[in-house]
């Protein structure tokens, strides 16, 4: 290994996490548009919210398991968590806004 390569590969595998991250977000937006669209109960609910964390655990586990041989390091569990807070805070807060208002109607 060349002197540096371990800081490449450690940039890499952030960017990584980042774009895992940004994958459960939007996830996570298409499941928060679809319980705008059609009502559920609260079982249903439930069940979407344990399926979701499955999915999401699934997805992490794969993620490290392909790119860091399984070792779970904390900077990329830290760098997931990022991505999905900055789709969360940028576009999952934008199509709420358009979508509350398609769910208002014209005024």
């Amino acid at each position: 290994m060349r002197y540096g390569e371990a800081n490449r590969i450690q940039a890499e595998l952030l960017f990584c996490a980042l774009g895992a991250g940004f994958v459960i977000g939007v996830l996570y937006g298409v499941l928060m548009l679809l319980r705008r669209l059609f009502r559920h109960s609260f079982a249903a609910v439930a069940v979407e919210d344990a399926l979701f964390c499955v999915a999401a655990a699934f997805l992490t586990f794969l993620f490290l398991f392909d790119c860091n041989s399984g070792t779970v390091r904390t900077y990329l569990l830290l760098s997931e968590c990022a991505g999905f807070l900055a789709v969360r805070a940028s576009v999952g807060k934008i199509i709420a806004k358009k979508h509350k208002k398609h769910l208002q109607g014209p005024s």
